[in-house]
Formats: structure tokens, C-alpha cells, sequence
């Protein structure tokens, strides 16, 4: 499933609500609330995904299985990079082949 994770196919997800599994059985809400083009050829593309997490999720990058409603499971790495009173704010990069 991960490869068939694009920006185009994020983009039309954004504000939705995915689980992140923070245990095995232990899930977190979380909502995608960015998908940001990155430095792009016409053989790669590169972009990164925002997630925000409540306050109360460990803000530690890892391996994370995630699952969504229409986009199914898949694992992938996220990257805690901003706190606020509210929220921490992961992020996944994306760099691939065309």
C-alpha cells in the first residue's frame, strides 16, 4: 500500500482522521492536516505529509502502523517535529522514484 501513497492521493485525504498505532493494540487519532509538495523531477517526487496528534501521544519518531478508513494499513515512519498545548505535529517525508 505504501507505494500507491502519493501527493495526489494524500491531498484528496487531508483533514481526515487516521489511526496511529502507538502499541499494538493501542491506537491514537490523529488527522492529516498538510500535504506539502516538495522538490520534484519529472522521474521523482518528493513531498511530506503532516500529522496532528493529541498532546497526550509520545512525541517519538518511529515506524508506526497507521490505518485509515479508505486508504486501508500501512506502516510508516513519522517524525515529531513541533508541540504545542494541544498537539504534536509528526511528519513523513516521502522521496520516491517515477
Amino acid at each position: 500500500m505504501l507505494e500507491k501513497l502519493t501527493r495526489t492521493l494524500l491531498a484528496e485525504h487531508l483533514n481526515s482522521k487516521f489511526q496511529m498505532f502507538i502499541e499494538p493494540e493501542t491506537a491514537a487519532e490523529i488527522e492529516l492536516v498538510e500535504v506539502e509538495q516538495r522538490r520534484s523531477t519529472p522521474r521523482q517526487e518528493q513531498f511530506a505529509a503532516v500529522f496532528r496528534a493529541p498532546a497526550s501521544v509520545p512525541a517519538q519518531q518511529g515506524l508506526y502502523r497507521m490505518k485509515h478508513d479508505a486508504l486501508g494499513e500501512f506502516e510508516i515512519l513519522l517524525v515529531p517535529f513541533k508541540r504545542d498545548n494541544d498537539s504534536v505535529y509528526f511528519e513523513a517525508y516521502f522521496n520516491r522514484l517515477i
